[in-house]
């Protein structure tokens, strides 16, 4: 496993499959394990860990699919290219708004992710 950034680790073919094991195992080229910062407040991290896989796969040109706990009975995570796992993003943000960017004109480059 190689840190890529603090909160950013980085692991190269990495074979994957489902936990039950009926979806056939792929190689991925890079699965990264993303983390916020220490702090609770500390989310901003995370956010500069998530954009720097979106850039990596970007630039390499691979597809890249969020892996969770490997439960899916489908292979809808199943790619050859890139995984991020995102199982240690633990911070739940009651609001957010551009305003809690360091830069405003970052807004641009946040993605904001959710589940129910």
């Amino acid at each position: 496993m190689t840190i890529v950034q603090p909160g950013l680790l980085m692991e190269r073919d990495v074979p994957i499959t489902n936990f039950s094991g009926n979806v056939p195992s792929v190689t991925a080229k890079r699965v990264y394990d993303v983390r916020n910062g220490a702090q609770q407040n500390d989310w901003r991290q995370g956010v500069k860990n998530l954009q720097r896989v979106v850039t990596d796969a970007e630039q390499a040109g691979e597809t890249l699919r969020g892996m969770g706990t490997a439960w899916s009975f489908s292979p809808c995570a199943v790619t050859d290219g890139f995984l991020v796992n995102v199982l240690a993003l633990s911070r739940v943000l009651d609001v957010w708004n551009p305003q809690d960017l360091e830069d405003p004109s970052e807004l641009g480059s946040v993605v904001l992710v959710q589940a129910v």
